[in-house]
Parts: structure tokens; sequence; C-alpha cells
């Protein structure tokens, strides 16, 4: 095993060890920041203009899963060498299995941000975002079979159909506003057209599996995958020798690249809808409520259609077998069941299909303790997929004047319970504001060790633990005007 391939790993499994719960950080939620109107459009910033620049305002990413943690496969002290795959304690890992085991990203970059004050209470703001996310959901019992091979799995066959898989990349167009209805009554809504630029999504009509004496495995399927984007992402990457084209002898046309990317034509069009509501009880108490990304995208540009409705038979390999036998390389396990499962998917006529948004919905309340000072309860709840997913931050939050803003979160979500989080907004000048949020934070770390080439020598690296929750967002805003200084016109936070 290489260093490159080492180090791959190593990134590799704590990136499926994560898991995503929502598209955008809840701590931003709370912060004096133009973009917590992405998690509530009622919600009106401080300043009253504000210009998103491509790439550089905004960049979020998350991604994961919901059975794993990262010490369940890296714990502290584990050597990463030729041999760590024979390691791995497979029914350890069957242990954590869930009925419905999902794998899940979500990435986004807003390509252009603005926000506009009109009069006393009037708020318009537009966003361009880019946005890929992606769900798969196994079932335990295959992925039990192929880790333990349990006996009592011989001669039963298992219903499947609950597997799926969803991504999908796009292009957002919002155009939104928010405004008080009352004194304390403030809301805010957004429309937006969505351009699908690429999909893949596993149409699931029925999937059954039958264990053999040998462990080998019938899988009856009727399947369809629809694919779409194909060619728009070979013209954008391929071509532009980004992602390497047969032809290519330079690093890539970036000016092109960028130019392709951009001009994207609205596709594969969809709609969506963001609402939101903050009130504000007395002096003390703000409660707000939003509902996110209702929407959906119809493909029917670019498509390209697999069917499989056939018996397939997969031999009795499995990780087990890959990790329990010495002379067998796990590169064959794996090569084995991706050719098998390739080679049944027939081309078939495309169609036309639909994918719908994760969809969330916030609750929140704040306490306003002092002028500078505030505390911060929110719950969140995401549905995609077919998948429900509940995570409740509380928080502190602080303000200075129009300079800073910072935050300190906790949160429970995903059976965690020891994720912190925290978010720094400050500005440089007059009207430059750079803002950095990490949510989530493993409290506990540990060393991991990876072999320097064959020489017996490790590097120790840090590795988070108890790690099943992330998420990142970094970026900067032009933000300038004097701040609104009404009550009702701040909600979640105090003004000064």
């Amino acid at each position: 095993m290489t260093g490159k391939t080492k180090y791959f790993l190593m990134m590799l499994i704590t990136a499926v060890c994560l898991d995503a719960t929502s598209q955008n950080s809840q701590v931003l939620y709370y912060m004096k920041l133009p973009q917590n109107h992405l998690l509530n459009p009622a919600i009106r910033p401080s300043d009253k203009f504000y210009i998103g620049l491509p790439v550089i305002t905004g960049i979020n990413t998350e991604f994961g899963n919901n059975f794993l943690q990262v010490s369940d496969i890296l714990p502290s002290g584990t050597k990463i060498n030729s041999l760590f795959f024979k390691t791995l304690n497979l029914n350890k890992l069957a242990g954590k299995l869930r009925d419905r085991n999902t794998i899940t990203t979500d990435e986004s970059i807003q390509l252009l941000g603005l926000g506009l004050s009109f009069g006393k209470d009037l708020y318009i703001f537009l966003d361009v975002v880019d946005k890929i996310n992606a769900k798969t959901i196994l079932p335990r019992d295959l992925l039990e079979l192929y880790l333990t091979e349990p006996p009592d799995f011989i001669g039963k066959t298992f219903d499947l159909s609950m597997m799926n898989m969803q991504t999908q990349y796009y292009r957002e167009y919002g155009l939104g506003f928010s405004k008080n209805v009352t004194k304390n009554l403030r809301i805010g809504a957004k429309v937006k057209l969505l351009s699908g630029i690429a999909s893949a999504s596993l149409d699931n009509k029925s999937l059954t599996m039958k264990v053999n004496s040998d462990f080998s495995q019938a899988i009856n399927a009727d399947t369809y995958l629809n694919v779409s984007g194909k060619e728009t992402l070979q013209r954008i990457f391929t071509y532009n020798h980004i992602l390497g084209h047969p032809d290519s002898t330079d690093n890539g046309d970036l000016k092109g690249f960028a130019f392709d990317y951009l001009k994207i034509p609205v596709s594969n069009v969809g709609a969506a809808l963001d609402i939101g509501a903050v009130y504000n009880l007395g002096k003390f108490f703000t409660f707000s409520a939003s509902v996110t990304d209702l929407g959906f995208i119809n493909w029917k540009h670019d498509l390209k259609s697999y069917y499989s409705k056939d018996t397939i038979h997969l031999t009795d390999l499995t990780l087990k077998e890959a990790v329990n036998n010495p002379d067998y390389d796990i590169k064959n396990f794996i090569h084995a069941l991706v050719d098998t499962i390739r080679r049944s998917f027939k081309d078939t006529i495309p169609k036309s299909f639909r994918t719908y948004l994760p969809t969330g919905i916030s609750a929140g309340v704040s306490i306003n303790l002092l002028p500078v000072i505030s505390l911060g309860v929110l719950s969140n709840t995401k549905f995609y997929a077919g998948t429900v997913r509940e995570s409740v931050t509380l928080s502190a939050n602080a303000y200075l004047g129009r300079i800073l803003s910072a935050s300190v979160s906790y949160t429970i979500a995903n059976y965690s319970y020891n994720n912190l989080g925290f978010g720094l907004a400050f500005k440089t000048g007059s009207i430059v504001q750079f803002y950095v949020i990490a949510d989530k934070i493993p409290l506990n770390w540990g060393k991991v060790y990876i072999e320097k080439g064959h020489s017996g020598d490790y590097l120790p690296i840090p590795e988070p633990q108890s790690m099943n929750l992330f998420n990142l967002s970094i970026g900067m805003n032009i933000v300038f005007g004097k701040p609104v200084t009404k009550k009702t016109d701040r909600p979640m936070i105090v003004i000064q």
C-alpha cells in the first residue's frame, strides 16, 4: 500500500463515518450573517445591503452515514499498512448496523448573493447557489450478510426493496422577501427556480435476495437506474481537461472551464419554496419557524436509462472471506461485486424522472439575556429519500455591534451527544465581512499511525474518534449600510 493510498484510505474512512443532517450549519441561524436567511427567509440581516461574490461568498460541506463512527474502523492506535483490512473487526461493524443504513453528502457553493432593504421593514434578496446532495440507503440484511455470513441466513429470502440511491446536482435561482405584518410578527418567503445539471436515481420496483447454502446469492431485480447530465458534465469538465481527457497534454483550461460552468443553461426545470416566520414575545423571547427546500426537479434532458429485470447470481465472495483469507486481495472482492452489478444493468429507452429536494423544518426560540448576549434553541427535521432525521442545537451567542458575531453550540443528532459547534463572523475595514462556522466538532480525539513506505516507521495523525457528524462553512461578504434599529427587524438575536 503506497503512502498516497494510505492517506486516501484514512480520509475516505473519515468521510464515510460522518453524517449530513442539513445543508447549512444550524449555528448560522443565530449569527449576524446575510446567509442566515437561507435557513429562514423571515430573518432580516442587520446590514441594509450585502453582496456575495461567486464562490468566495459561501462554501458549505457535509457528508457521512448514520451507522458508523470513525472509531469503529479507526480506533486510536490503529496502524494503517498493507495488512490494515485484515485487522477489521467485522462483528463489531455488524453490531452497529441499523435497519436503514444511510450514506449522505450535501455540498453547496453560493455563486451570487444580493440583499437590499427598502423603507422601514421590507427586505428583498436574490441568491444563486449550486448544490449537490446524495443519499444511499442500504438494508441491514444485505450488509450483515457481507460482513459476517450469519449461518441462519442460509435458505432465506430477504426483501431489499428499501434499498435506494439518489444523487442530484442542480443550480438554484432564488428570489425572496421578508416584511413585518404586525409590530411583532415578521414573515418571509423565497421562490426558487431549479435547473438540474446531473442526477442518478434508482427506481427500485422489486428487489429480493435468496442466500444459498454456500452463501452465494440469487438476486431477483426489477429496477431502473435513471441518469441525466452525462454529456453536460463531460462538456464542462472533461473537454476543458479538468478531470482528464484521453488527448489531454496540459493541466486544464481553467478559463474555459469557468466560462462553461457559469453559463450552464437552464434545463431539467424544477421549483422550490422556502417560507418562514419570526415572532417577538415581549422584550426577552423570540420564536421562529421555517420550511425550506420544499420542491422537486423534473429530469427530461440528457437522459440515460438502465434496466435490470432478471436473476443476478453473485458468488459466495463476501467481505468476511476477503478479510479472513490471507491469500485474497480485498480489491478482488470490490471489483467482482461492481462488475457483476454493472453487467446486470442493460441500456433501455431513456425516460424522464422526478427527484425531490431534502426538505427541512426548523423551529427555534431565542432568549435575549443582555444587549450583547442571547441563548438559542433550534430543532431541525430533515426529510429526504424516504428517511427522517432530527437534530436539536443549543447555542450561546455574543455580538459586538456590527464588528463581530460569535456563537458556541451543542448539538444532539444522529445518536450522537457530544457535538460542539463554533461560529465567528468579523469585519475588516468598513465593508468586508469574513466568517467561518464549524458545526458538530467532535470532543474525543486519538491518533492513528500511517506507515511510511515499507520502512517500518509510522507517522502519527490526529483522528476524531466519536464523530459521525460534521459541517464546515466559510465565506466572505460585502456589507454596508446602517444597521436596522427596530427590534422587530432583527429576529433571534439582539440588535445593538
